[in-house]
């Protein structure tokens, strides 16, 4: 008798678990139940103003309002943020954490736009009038005359080798575009 007739269950009725895409341990599942106790308490202490740019349900702003009335470090706050990741899950918890990120990390943001204004700012002083026209497409209301004026400006303290007065004009002017 060989080894496979001896099994009593053969390989394709028998299917592991791990195998299944869907699959989560319960090691998994406990870590993600942390992360979004921890999503649940982060949101709970958001002020109200940051609370309202989330676009929360009434069920989790609710929530938030009875875990701001419970004192932490107690079994009652403990069971009130289960409570909360079940409102969260049933209610995206992407979308909530998406929010939640964008809200925490406003000064990266603008960091980052910031950047992209410099970025813009090479740009236009290197190229020019081509480089005013795609910005005129972006942002209409910039005004064309003072930008070549200050494109003009910022190449000629760029080959005299004077610090770049214009170049922060510019980028002032680009900051009052973006509204940054």
């Amino acid at each position: 008798m060989s080894a496979k007739e001896r099994n009593i269950t053969s390989e394709k009725a028998y299917r592991r678990a791990e195998d299944d895409e869907l699959y989560q341990s319960r090691a998994e599942n406990k870590l993600e139940m942390v992360r979004l106790k921890e999503l649940a308490g982060k949101v709970s202490l958001l002020s109200k103003a940051e609370i309202a740019k989330l676009d929360l349900s009434e069920e989790i702003l609710a929530a938030i309002v009875t875990a701001r009335k419970i004192s932490l470090r107690t079994d009652a706050y403990s069971r009130h943020q289960a409570y909360m990741v079940k409102l969260i899950r049933s209610h995206g918890e992407e979308k909530i954490q998406a929010g939640f990120d964008k809200i925490t990390n406003k000064h990266n943001q603008a960091t980052v736009e910031l950047v992209k204004l410099e970025g813009v700012r090479d740009t236009l002083i290197e190229q020019g009038d081509s480089a005013i026209n795609e910005l005129m497409e972006q942002y209409p209301n910039a005004d064309r005359q003072k930008l070549r004026q200050l494109i003009r400006q910022a190449n000629k303290e760029k080959q005299a080798e004077k610090p770049m007065k214009a170049g922060k004009e510019i980028f002032k002017h680009l900051r009052e575009l973006a509204a940054l």
